[in-house]
């Protein structure tokens, strides 16, 4: 494709990913201009094109570009697995961990071959996740998540003692409120994970079981 081709190529894929003309002029004129020469009917618009311009615009920094492009890419080829993991990429940017832990699994689930670049990112996006549950005081779903990364990564900085003190504070807690089986089942997974916790230890004496 010479260098004309490419640019109209470019802004007709920016209007495909803009539907109703909502595309600011400016993204689009000196493309144009450049290209009008050539007619628009001639614009490619194949998935792995689409793709090509998300990994563009997502080196460039311009994540809500690269988000329509890597949409316009599932959408015509839903089984576009590089395309879910540029979205996870983009989720993780914007810090929408959630979201990007979901994207990363299709990305794995569609491409198993991806898996060694999926892992790291979709580790952060969990232990993020859980921290954020944390912060939002969601104590429980935060245990469930920090459970589930452990499982898959049991030495990841940090994770160790931050789903410990989640486990403690939910058995303290239970124990406080006449919760007892709740609290024990949390205390002892503490001693799961963290075998001579001490204060585990200690409230499961007081609480008059045994440990086992």
């Amino acid at each position: 494709m010479d260098g004309k081709a490419e640019l109209c190529n470019h802004a007709c894929m920016r209007l495909a990913m803009h539907p109703g003309g909502r595309l600011p002029l400016a993204n689009l004129l000196i493309p144009l201009l450049l290209a009008a020469s050539l007619p628009l009917a001639g614009c490619a618009t194949s998935a792995d094109e689409y793709y090509a311009l998300g990994v563009n615009e997502l080196a460039a920094g311009r994540l809500n570009d690269s988000s329509a492009a890597f949409h316009r890419t599932i959408e015509l080829q839903p089984t576009h697995g590089t395309a879910y993991l540029g979205l996870g990429k983009i989720y993780l940017a914007e810090e929408k961990w959630s979201t990007a832990a979901n994207a990363l699994r299709e990305a794995e689930r569609i491409d198993p071959s991806l898996g060694k670049e999926i892992e790291p990112l979709l580790i952060q996006a969990l232990y993020e996740d859980a921290l954020y549950e944390v912060k939002l005081g969601k104590r429980r779903e935060a245990i469930l998540s920090f459970g589930a990364l452990y499982e898959r990564a049991p030495n990841y900085p940090g994770l160790r003692e931050d789903y410990v003190a989640a486990l403690l504070q939910e058995g303290q807690k239970a124990m406080i409120e006449d919760r007892y089986i709740e609290g024990v089942v949390a205390l002892k997974k503490v001693l799961e994970v963290d075998p001579a916790n001490r204060t585990a230890l200690t409230l499961l004496k007081q609480a008059r079981f045994s440990v086992h």
